[in-house]
């Protein structure tokens, strides 16, 4: 069959002699005519006058093809068109152009122009379609309107190819030159007939020295005039190229036989750097991948190494043999000669694949040039295809390999393309199957057949049906082929997604809702299971915030405005949002394409922030995001340098490997840009960046920070470091923006187990979740030990001391808190899996359960949790039986209202035991079995360690039975066919909190002044529990309730309120979504108003704020002029009574300034300053005064606009049980045999300035003769306090805020003492 050949297309873009005024802009642009009939275009614009207005494709000289403005943004543009016969006949025939329009005052003309010419090869050898490997484009040294461009091959013979073409046709040049600048010329060029214009070529062998000179981007080419003046001048550097690779054993000369397969992404970067991503996949489990080498080896011949990649390398999946390196060479610090990256342009270059089988190598492939280099094209789903997937085979004794892309077009349309390497035989068949994970089979789903070609297969899938879009995007469906040797199958590879993160600047627009001093950024974080993780950071001018749906919205549209995506559900407290989205196929392509803003509406829905998705250049994210890069980013706005500008910027690092990335993206800069550079807070220059790109106060530049220092990384992940701007305006060199770095929140799990220590048959999992504000969420959960717990700490891992203790927040076998300031090393060591959780007990004081802490294979936060060991194994009716085991899981569980997304991890597993069933049963309290057993088995997606997937339309009796605490996962062993493992699915304890203020209700008329605010809340499985606090300025609550976004009431707190201060109410299945979504909130009524609310706010998932042990201030900020307000506490975070935390927030405007304040004689006198964030106050505070102080007020202004409210001590609840078995040696004695009991309830409170402890006391079967006295200790100190033989009634003062804290922190006792025996005995 006749079909389209693949045509590349090469242009120029110059001035356009007809313009208004002479111009130094110019640019570049590649196409490629796809056999589809598509046309690919990437296009660099640079040194415009003025903003471009309109970029568009033309034929015959002025017929529009496409208008293209929407696809370009900050000179740089990309996108693609499907074009008729007769635009294909006209393209082909060089008469496609791309014109550039900008605007001068008022009136748009055409500033630059280019035509698309066929490209094709110079020199003989030259491979087709491959792109140049230098460019230079040169502009002018004196004021002039000239421009050109020179573009240089690289040959292994050290020949280097020069082609110039001018960009302007009014002016004469007599050759161009390749010099050092230094009077130093290399090569010369002649005239030509190359291409139409006036274009000069020539070509030169270069010694090693120059051409390392210009791999390192030390040389310049020149443009002299019949003069021999220089006119135009540039520096030669890297053009971008990619390379792909496909790895299979018979690519080795060696006699090595693998099923194995692989796949490589090799980027190069104009700046001489190689990205580069390998995975590999179908190595037997017992065999390691020990080299991995870029080599300079022919086919067949021996090798020369040219890059090791080998330390970069990750076992990702030990099941099915998978490994992933990735990572960044920068090859002129790599090599003694950087000149040899353009061995990378020869065939003869390989990637070879070393084994603890093989280690001359395995699996070998050539490194093969795109021949298109696309910036927007991005693969949504790829396969590898190799022989041992394949199921049911008959003994395949293939040693080919295979890649498979697939790219969505829209919500029902794909692109296909499959490259294969060294098949036994000609291809017979190929197709996708759907609804099966690795080693099962599945239904058929698209017959690929007739798009052979060769050993090619390519063509698009169109009408994708929705059911068969669900498998695609949750790993269901794979690829297999068929040859004339092996009919049934010789390759199969699972489709999976693609995992990709998008950073979106977002930038102000000019509208009437337009304010100085604003800006953002969005993080997108693709997973495999379909979903989008979306994390929002801004940084807003007075008067703006995201903290109320009613200020505005969220969403994504597409360039002609249209809604794709309303994430308005995201806002909540803060101005750190995030949130999950399902995928769609159009929403892929558009994401990919950069053709979707995201917008940020004011009240009256006007746009006033809006940024596009772009692809920064990180180290990739891996297939299974263990060595996901530590993401960190600074939001620079004007306001930030003290100037009250339009400019904003974002500025995004990626922390891998020991080595930093950068990508700056900037707007609205209308002075110069001098310099960028990273300072510390105190103004001290730590590095400059390279102002590569940036022109016109727009432009985004990417790069990587070379020798950092450790202090350097330490300084930036615990926010000592910013971003500064700087322009010059009027000979004066300024700040014009800055932002300081924060940590994009980043989740860790760690799995424990006793593999390591002793086989106990104990268990834990732990999570951390990296904050912003330099602070890290801690949770973990114990199981089966074999005793009391003792101590609890991080540690690295080559070392055995304690480094970070968490003794203290654990209660039993549960702990939870928040490190603040942890140690320089803990961010370093924990991005490189070099930090693990400790647990000992009594019988195991060093050490029973221990684990190492690596990036959680999801960015989402779990809902529910599971611990999986051999305690619970055997329960029935309650009596626990025991497994002993040295295996251990963990499993995290994601619920959004349509399905279940689950993670789950087993280890310790060991041949010969397998794992026979991975069940999931559901009706079953913990200690209890049940029949009910889901038709869901995890074992279908087990890889061997790691099982993940999603449960699609759960019943509502499961999900009802997930959110009551009844679903447990069981796995059975052939060692143990009843079952090696169990664990409970339990709901991960949540904190939710609302700031209710009147400016939130939607209508204020008549409401008083002076109302205000805030309830905490616990949220455990299907029960919300509030405590709400209000300052009312003497009117009556009369009702409290929980409201959907619709405004339907879902609960009603009041009766329970009132009744034991705490509100509370029952969540369903729909409501608690909601709540994940921050769609409840909570409405409060006064009695003088019973129709319309008083006071408003939304119920928002936040994590702990400290320790829930501490000692704990409370404050309800008002106004008496305003409908604004806010909620304030203060914790302190030790025993010794000077360190607090503090979080709060304000409602209604944006504070410039919050402090704590001491009121005496009318004065206010500020004792403490507060960090403010927008609307959200937070941060900690050291040698904080005593704080037992009578008037003490928190107090947020500005301008004259406040909110404040007295500091009071939050009462707190204890309980005491009095029994002879409680007495230790600590206590004053032993353990004493004895009826007698006891039990006292006391209460915290805050009276007239004094803390009193308020008790209430009861025993029973004490004898009134041996009775002496009773006594409180609290720390090292004993108080007596009044009471008898039978009760006990009063309150103690507590004078000092150690004591004050040694009561939080649970450290005090109840004791009676007896007279029998010696004097001071203690009975219970």
């Amino acid at each position: 069959s006749l079909f389209l050949v693949s045509t590349d297309f090469w242009m120029s873009l110059y001035y356009q002699s007809s313009a208004a005024s002479p111009t130094t802009g110019g640019g570049r642009a590649y196409g490629l005519l796809r056999n589809d009939g598509s046309f690919h275009y990437t296009a660099y614009i640079q040194g415009l006058k003025s903003q471009v207005s309109s970029v568009a494709m033309i034929r015959n000289g002025s017929t529009i093809v496409r208008v293209l403005t929407a696809q370009f943004d900050n000179g740089m543009g990309a996108g693609q068109l499907y074009l008729s016969t007769t635009e294909i006949y006209d393209l082909v025939n060089n008469k496609f152009a791309m014109t550039v329009q900008t605007v001068t005052g008022s009136t748009p003309f055409t500033e630059i122009v280019g035509a698309f010419l066929n490209y094709f090869p110079t020199v003989s050898g030259k491979a087709p379609g491959e792109m140049y490997n230098l460019a230079a484009t040169l502009t002018p040294v004196t004021n002039n309107a000239y421009s050109a461009e020179c573009l240089f091959n690289l040959y292994s013979n050290s020949t280097v190819q020069m082609t110039c073409t001018s960009l302007a046709a009014s002016f004469f040049i007599q050759t161009y030159q390749l010099t050092d600048g230094q009077g130093n010329v290399y090569m010369n060029t002649t005239a030509s007939s190359l291409w139409q214009g006036t274009s000069q070529f020539g070509w030169a062998a270069l010694n090693t020295t120059v051409l390392n000179w210009l791999a390192r981007g030390n040389l310049w080419a020149v443009a002299i005039d019949s003069s021999s003046a220089v006119l135009l001048r540039g520096v030669v550097t890297p053009s971008p190229t990619t390379f792909e690779v496909v790895l299979s054993a018979g690519s080795v000369s060696s006699s090595a036989k693998s099923p194995a397969s692989g796949y490589a992404n090799i980027q190069l970067d104009k700046y001489g750097g190689i990205r580069y991503q390998v995975t590999i996949t179908g190595l037997s489990s017992s065999i390691k991948v020990t080299s991995l080498r870029i080599d300079g080896a022919r086919r067949g011949g021996a090798s020369t190494i040219f890059a090791d990649m080998t330390s970069s390398t990750v076992n990702t999946e030990p099941g099915f043999g998978t490994y992933y390196a990735s990572g960044y060479l920068n090859i002129s610090s790599y090599t003694t000669q950087p000149w040899r990256f353009m061995e990378l342009f020869s065939w003869d270059t390989k990637i070879n694949v070393g084994t603890s089988s093989f280690s001359s190598g395995e699996l070998r492939g050539s490194l093969q040039m795109q021949n298109f280099q696309d910036i927007g094209e991005i693969t949504d789903l790829r396969a590898l295809l190799s022989a041992g997937q394949v199921v049911n085979a008959t003994s395949p004794t293939s040693l080919s390999g295979g890649v498979a892309f697939f790219e969505f077009y829209s919500d029902d349309d794909l692109f296909f393309r499959v490259k294969l390497a060294n098949p036994t035989s000609d291809l017979t068949g190929a197709w996708i199957l759907c609804g099966a994970a690795r080693g099962k089979t599945g239904w058929p789903a698209l017959d690929l057949t007739l798009a052979i070609s060769g050993y090619s297969i390519q063509g698009v899938w169109q009408n994708v049906s929705k059911n068969t879009f669900a498998n695609l995007i949750r790993g269901m469906c794979y690829i297999q082929v068929a040859t004339a040797q092996n009919p049934k199958g010789e390759l199969r590879g699972q489709l999976t997604v693609m995992k990709r993160r998008y950073v979106v600047p977002l930038a102000p627009v000019f509208t009437p809702a337009f304010r100085t001093g604003t800006g953002g950024q969005v993080l997108f974080e693709i997973e495999s299971l379909g979903i989008m993780t979306t994390r929002f950071f801004f940084d807003f001018s007075d008067g703006l915030s995201l903290a109320n749906v009613d200020l505005g919205s969220i969403h994504l549209a597409d360039f002609s405005g249209k809604v794709l995506k309303d994430l308005s559900y995201m806002i909540g407290l803060g101005n750190q949002l995030k949130g999950t989205m399902d995928l769609s196929g159009s929403l892929l392509f558009y994401l990919s394409q950069g053709y979707v803003n995201v917008v940020i509406t004011s009240s009256s829905k006007t746009p006033f922030l809006i940024g596009t998705p772009m692809v920064p250049p990180y180290p990739p994210v891996s297939t299974t995001l263990t060595t996901r890069p530590l993401l960190i980013t600074a939001v620079l706005t004007g306001r930030n340098a003290g100037q009250s500008s339009y400019a904003s910027g974002t500025n995004t690092m990626a922390v891998a490997n020991g080595q930093v990335f950068y990508a700056i993206k900037l707007s609205q800069f209308f002075t110069p840009i001098t310099k960028i550079t990273l300072e510390t807070k105190a103004g001290v220059q730590l590095y400059s960046i390279p102002l590569q790109d940036v022109n016109s106060g727009f432009g985004q530049i990417y790069g990587i920070l070379s020798s950092v220092g450790s202090n350097f990384t330490d300084w930036l992940l615990n926010g000592q470091v910013r971003t500064v701007v700087y322009t010059k305006s009027a000979s004066i060199e300024a700040a014009a923006a800055a932002g300081t770095f924060m940590i994009y929140p980043t989740t860790y799990q760690g799995l424990l187990t006793s593999t390591s220590l002793k086989a106990t048959g104990g268990t834990g999992m732990t999570t951390l979740t990296l904050q912003s504000d330099n602070t890290v969420m801690f949770n973990a959960l114990t199981q089966g030990l074999t005793s009391n717990l003792r101590n609890v700490y991080f540690a690295r891992t080559d070392q055995t001391q304690v480094g970070v203790s968490l003794t203290d927040s654990f209660q039993k076998n549960e702990g939870s808190s928040i490190i603040y300031n942890p140690p320089q090393w803990f961010y370093p060591q924990l991005n490189n899996k070099q930090i693990q959780l400790r647990v000992s007990t009594d019988n195991n004081p060093s050490g029973e359960v221990n684990g190492i802490i690596a990036a959680s294979p999801t960015t989402e936060d779990a809902d529910y949790q599971c611990v999986l060991s051999g305690f619970e194994v055997g329960t029935i009716d309650g009596k626990l039986g025991k497994v002993s085991t040295s295996a251990g899981g963990i499993a995290t569980f994601v619920y959004d209202g349509s399905q279940i997304r689950y993670y789950l991890t087993v280890t310790g597993i060991t041949q010969p035991n397998k794992v026979t069933e991975m069940g999931l049963y559901w009706g079953a309290s913990p200690g209890y079995v049940s029949a009910n057993k889901s038709a869901y088995n995890f074992l279908d997606t087990f890889d061997g360690w790691r099982s993940t997937g999603a449960i699609i339309n759960p019943s509502k009796s499961l999900v009802e039975n997930f959110l009551n605490g009844k679903t447990y996962i069981l796995v059975k062993t052939t060692a143990n066919p009843q079952g090696e493992l169990r664990g409970q699915i339990t709901a991960i304890n949540q904190f939710a909190l609302s700031v209710m203020t009147t400016s939130q209700v939607a209508t204020t008329t008549g409401l008083p002044m002076g109302l205000s605010g805030g309830a905490e809340c616990s949220v455990y499985q299907t029960r919300l529990i509030c405590e709400p606090r209000f300052t009312t300025n003497g009117f009556n609550i009369s009702k409290l309730v929980v409201v959907d976004w619709k405004g339907n009431v879902v609960g009603d707190l009041t009766f329970s309120w009132r009744q034991i201060g705490f509100g509370y109410a029952a969540l369903n299945m729909d409501t608690w979504s909601m709540l994940q979504k921050g769609q409840l909130s909570l409405l409060a009524y006064i009695s003088t108003f019973p129709a319309q609310p008083a006071l408003r706010g939304k119920l928002v998932i936040v994590p702990p704020s400290a320790q829930q042990f501490g000692t704990t201030f409370n404050s309800i900020l008002t106004s008496s002029t305003t409908y604004y307000g806010g909620y304030f506490r203060l914790f302190s975070t030790g025993q010794t009574g000077n360190t607090y935390t503090y979080r709060g927030f304000v409602r209604g405007f944006t504070p410039q300034s919050c402090g704590v304040y001491s009121q005496s004689g009318g004065s206010l006198t500020k004792l403490l300053t507060l960090t403010v964030r927008g609307q959200t106050v937070e941060g900690t505070l050291w040698n904080v005064p005593d704080l037992a102080l009578t008037n003490t007020w928190v107090r947020c202004n500005r301008q004259s606009e406040t909110v404040q409210g007295s500091l009071s001590l939050t009462p707190r609840t204890f309980m005491s049980f009095l029994t002879g078995g409680s007495i230790q040696s600590n206590h004053g004695g032993s353990r004493v045999a004895t009826k007698s009991f006891g039990a006292m309830v006391a209460q915290l409170r805050s009276v007239s300035g004094q803390w009193r402890l308020y008790y209430t006391a009861r025993f029973w079967d004490v004898s009134p003769s041996v009775f002496q006295s009773l006594l409180l200790k609290i720390g090292l100190g004993f108080s007596a306090f009044t009471g008898n033989h039978q009760t006990a009634d009063g309150f103690l003062p507590i004078t000092s805020v150690p004591n004050l804290n040694e009561l939080s922190a649970y450290n005090t006792s109840v004791y009676m003492t007896s007279t029998a025996g010696s004097a001071s005995s203690v009975l219970i």
